[in-house]
Parts: structure tokens; sequence; C-alpha cells
């Protein structure tokens, strides 16, 4: 089985496609062995500035990886959802440069 940076979360390594379904987007830093991983927490950065991108994730991710899809290192994808929501507490309760989205994605068979 392959850990992650939360020990808790492990995949069963099998000859199948592995999908990994987590709130926050930092378990693509660790090693889990899924094919993809998807994920928010960002909401995109809620705040992006053009030229520089989104000005905080409060995420452990690159600042490129807060939204959209991202092809990492041994054939994984990650897809990052910017949500419909906002951030609640400290941060402020806006979005500027950053559209709310649904994601919808489409499993083909191979």
């Amino acid at each position: 089985m392959a850990a992650s940076r939360n020990s808790r979360l492990k995949v069963a390594p099998c000859d199948r496609f592995h999908i990994v379904l987590g709130h926050a987007p930092d378990c693509a830093l660790g090693d889990v062995d899924a094919d993809l991983l998807v994920a928010g927490h960002t909401h995109g950065g809620q705040v992006r500035l053009p030229f520089v991108g989104p000005v905080f994730t409060r995420s452990k991710i690159p600042r490129s990886w807060a939204a959209g899809m991202t092809k990492l290192t041994g054939n994984r994808t990650l897809i990052v959802s910017r949500g419909i929501g906002m951030q609640r507490g400290v941060a402020p309760r806006v979005r500027f440069l950053c559209r709310p989205e649904l994601v919808i994605i489409e499993l083909l068979p191979a």
C-alpha cells in the first residue's frame, strides 16, 4: 500500500484505475498511488490577480495547482475545483477574478 502525507490515506495496489477524492489537494504532494486525485478547499484562490494567479490558497500545494487540472509525476492527474462557496473566518467573503465552478468529470472505459 502507498502512503501519503496523510498516514491514514491508503490505496490498495491492483491493476485498476484509482481515484482519490479529498477535501484538500495536499494529498497530491505525497506518494499516493492513484491515477486521479480530485479535491477542492482552495476555492481557486478566491482572489486572483492578472499575471499572478491566486493570492492565497490555504494549502501547501503550489499556487499554480489551486484550480483546474494538473499533470503530476507518475502519470497522475490532479483536478482541483474552485467550488461555489467562499472561505469563512479570517478570509474575506469575496471572489475576485475567480468565478465559482462545478466540475463534472466523465470517466470512459479504456
